[in-house]
């Protein structure tokens, strides 16, 4: 990837931390950095048997990015599994615990870094968890098939710094006596950034900006506005990844093709549409497209008087 370009797209992110690190490297400075660097190295071999990619070691922090949810959630509890046995047989007390937050969200990623809203959230998550444990948003938990036997533990709607609104959290276990599910056959991962995107596991969306159909430039307002409230609207359905205005309005002014926005976004359904005004009146036209093909799902029309 060339410098200080800009790639965005929606991924399942986990991130994963060390507890209580600064008080392992007290007790043995040489040694806990060892065993945090194995443990890391366990969780990366991890996370490749299971389609993701490793993007950032951050101290005694770890971020790596899935293409499926139900894969990141194998990763970790396979990780977790695999470490409590690890250090359950340790004699002395450098045990490096792990904890995990899953979440699924728009990432960007420049100069090798990855960075956006969902990096955070799963961070947030992460913090919420027990040692040896694994946090999950709300909409992975949805997104894991039931035939894989996970349990999903509701922690109900948390509030998490940083984000206006609550967000509903999940502890995701391996039942008892249950076996880990082996890694499902799939494609390299596209977190290499140089290839298309696989689509979620749950339904996702990308509403573009309006399109100002007059000459009128006082309808630009009011196009956006009308994709800012759709945008707004669709977010409130949990079981819908909507992609955020600052990502979809980089498209604003431009002729694009859908398929290339549902590539470049990592999504499957992409809505655009335009407004016209004739006087009083004023018509908003709008098209559901699936961006996997380009065809069509939905169009319609509104005609209706400008006041309202």
């Amino acid at each position: 990837m060339e410098k200080d370009q800009l790639t965005r797209k929606l991924a399942v992110i986990l991130h994963a931390d060390v507890v209580g690190s600064t008080a392992l490297i007290r007790i043995d400075e040489v040694l806990a950095h060892q065993r945090i660097q194995a443990a890391f190295d366990n969780l990366s071999a991890t996370i490749e048997t299971y389609g993701g990619v490793t993007r950032e070691v951050r101290g005694d922090a770890l971020v790596a990015l899935f293409d499926r949810a139900s894969d990141a959630v194998s990763a970790a509890l396979a990780l977790q599994t695999q470490n409590t046995e690890l250090i359950s047989n340790l004699e002395d007390e450098v045990r490096p615990e792990i904890r995990i937050g899953i979440s699924l969200g728009e990432v960007i990623v420049a100069d090798q870094t990855v960075t956006g809203e969902g990096v955070v959230l799963a961070q947030r998550l992460e913090q919420i968890a027990d040692p040896g444990g694994v946090v999950v948003q709300g909409s992975v938990s949805e997104a894991v098939p039931s035939r894989l036997g996970f349990e999903f533990e509701s922690l109900g709607e948390i509030s998490l710094k940083g984000f206006d609104r609550s967000v509903r959290a999940f502890v995701a276990r391996l039942p008892a006596g249950s076996d880990l599910p082996l890694a499902e056959p799939m494609t390299k991962s596209k977190f290499a950034f140089d290839e298309s995107l696989q689509l979620p596991d749950i339904p996702s969306i990308a509403v573009l900006p309006f399109t100002n159909m007059s000459g009128d430039t006082e309808q630009e307002y009011f196009g956006d506005g009308i994709a800012e409230d759709i945008i707004t609207a669709l977010s409130k359905v949990s079981s819908l990844i909507v992609i955020a205005r600052n990502s979809t309005f980089t498209y604003k002014g431009r002729a694009v093709d859908v398929r290339q926005v549902g590539q470049d976004l990592g999504v499957r359904y992409v809505l655009e549409g335009g407004v016209r005004r004739a006087d009083a009146r004023i018509r908003v036209t709008a098209q559901l497209v699936d961006a996997s093909t380009g065809e069509h799902y939905w169009a319609e029309r509104y005609d209706r008087d400008l006041e309202d």
